[in-house]
């Protein structure tokens, strides 16, 4: 069966590209929040302030990537809208591999009082790639709603379930990824794996698409 033939014939297919998408931006934004909170530690202290700059900056920019409609990938439902923002979004983990040490050692010593340093450093880190996976969620949203009758359940639904990952990417993270590798490796292997989930998304539930090219 050719790849025309079969987006035919399972049209419902290409909706759960969508699920996956989300499921994984919420999984991944955990996963990096948490390897930041580790990162930052030795110079900041493992403190609730620590851990509440690393929130905030992660809920803000998601918050806000979600505010925006998607401006990453201007082509509101289309495949590059769902794909772009999270291959950007890990791209934009980079610097936490690279510069995350410089960085918090810079604003623990120049910051007056180390929680402003932290926050400073949270949001310097990761309000990028969290606001690019929060911009994940609008096109995601965009092509559930096409599927007629159901437009009503869509958000609720894509938003459990990005929830739900969230949660398991923390769990995990928490208990097995950060004690078995190092901080670089772990952001390494998740950043792979998400620029090849998304070209694998945008190549299989989106052929018609990837023969046109890249719609902004």
């Amino acid at each position: 069966m050719s790849v025309a033939a079969y987006y035919d014939a399972a049209p419902g297919a290409r909706f759960r590209a969508p699920y996956i998408l989300a499921g994984w931006s919420g999984a991944y934004g955990m996963l990096v929040s948490m390897v930041a909170a580790r990162l930052m530690m030795p110079w900041f202290g493992n403190s609730t302030y620590v851990w509440g700059a690393v929130i905030f900056a992660v809920l803000l920019g998601f918050s806000l990537g979600c505010l925006s409609g998607g401006l990453p990938g201007r082509g509101r439902g289309s495949a590059a809208g769902l794909t772009l923002p999270l291959c950007l979004a890990a791209l934009a983990t980079l610097p936490l591999i690279h510069y995350a040490r410089p960085v918090c050692i810079a604003l623990a010593v120049a910051a007056p009082d180390l929680r402003y340093g932290a926050l400073m450093a949270a949001l310097l880190l990761l309000f990028a790639p969290a606001f690019l996976l929060g911009a994940v969620f609008p096109h995601a949203i965009e092509l559930l709603c096409r599927h007629r009758g159901r437009a009503r359940q869509m958000p609720a639904s894509l938003a459990a379930w990005s929830a739900l990952a969230a949660a398991a990417g923390a769990l995990l993270t928490a208990f097995h990824l950060v004690p078995w590798f190092d901080p670089p490796v772990l952001l390494q292997c998740a950043m792979a794996f998400s620029l090849a989930l998304a070209l694998l998304a945008f190549l299989r539930y989106f052929p018609r698409r990837a023969k046109r090219g890249w719609k902004f």
